[in-house]
């Protein structure tokens, strides 16, 4: 028996909603039904699951997508809506007003990475893992 990752769930659960066939039958008949309940609770646990494996992602740009992703999902489980990053990002600075400006600056690490600011990639990594234990769900 093959093991398979529960956080394929989230993958699975917007293959079904948008997917299309470039080739062979269409998702759906090949991905079981997943409920939007089921896929909002893999989302928060595999939220709750990132400060554990944060160390993965060592560029700047990698964990301001770490930082997205996290917003994006924060969303999700308070609105049971998926946002785009860009809208999330705007969600997450209204909703964590104290972490703003680093929200700003984790969207910057990733969407313009050229032209972001330097930062100590040591400090930065430890903000990512702070705001992580701030703001993860119980």
């Amino acid at each position: 028996a093959i093991a398979i990752d529960a956080r394929w769930l989230m993958d699975w659960y917007h293959l079904r909603l948008s997917g299309i066939a470039l080739f062979g039958p269409p998702p759906q008949d090949m991905v079981p039904p997943i409920s939007h309940d089921e896929y909002v609770a893999t989302v928060r646990a595999h939220l709750r699951s990132w400060p554990t494996w944060l160390d993965e992602y060592t560029r700047p740009a990698a964990q301001g997508y770490a930082v997205i992703t996290a917003c994006r999902a924060l969303h999700l489980c308070e609105t049971e809506e998926t946002p785009s990053k860009a809208a999330a990002v705007r969600w997450a600075r209204d909703r964590y007003p104290h972490h703003a400006l680093f929200i700003e600056q984790a969207a910057e690490q990733y969407f313009r990475p050229e032209s972001a600011f330097v930062c100590d990639d040591r400090s930065f990594r430890s903000r990512v893992r702070e705001f992580f234990e701030d703001v993860a769900p119980t």
